[in-house]
């Protein structure tokens, strides 16, 4: 499939960018990635947090991710704010290279991965350049590969968890999370 150019958001929050840059630059010069973790808004993904989860390998031109390990991550994810769960997937690229078509291919088959749950994931490619990184973007869109814009955005606001509240009337009111 070839990308086309939607103009469709795909929101990023400032952390995941900064998570990414730095495992990418931590990594250097070899390859290293992880899951991506958020939420859906409107049908259109929202990228809260990036995990790294190392390559079992170290390679300068090939990240795996390794077997099992992104159901844990999400988990993990989750425990810490339970509206989040699996996205897609990222890796860094050592060179200013975009997207591969083997990229291409393992989203695609990411797309019908029945374990994975996620039938629209998004891969995000970070890529070298003198400057840092810069992220490239797809994401499955039903039979397309299509490239959203990335748009920076804060993280989510805290979950409003009340166990009691208090009104006027001096009434206690239950409410369940």
């Amino acid at each position: 499939m070839r990308p086309e150019s939607r103009g469709l958001p795909t929101w990023i929050s400032e952390a995941a960018e900064l998570a990414i840059a730095a495992s990418a630059e931590g990594a250097h010069p070899y390859e290293t990635g992880g899951v991506l973790v958020g939420v859906v808004v409107d049908e259109r993904p929202w990228i809260t947090d990036a995990v790294e989860i190392p390559s079992a390998t170290k390679r300068t031109h090939f990240y795996q991710l390794r077997e099992g390990v992104r159901h844990r991550a999400v988990a993990q994810a989750r425990r810490v704010d339970r509206r989040v769960g699996y996205l897609g997937d990222w890796h860094s690229h050592t060179s200013d290279v975009g997207i591969s078509s083997r990229d291409t291919t393992s989203v695609i088959r990411l797309a019908g991965d029945n374990q994975a749950a996620c039938p629209c994931p998004v891969l995000v490619v970070a890529r070298r350049v003198d400057s840092g990184y810069i992220l490239d973007v797809r994401q499955v869109n039903g039979s397309e590969l299509v490239e959203p814009r990335l748009v920076s955005a804060g993280p989510l606001a805290p979950e409003l968890r009340c166990a009691k509240l208090l009104v006027e009337t001096d009434e206690t009111l239950d409410f369940e999370p």
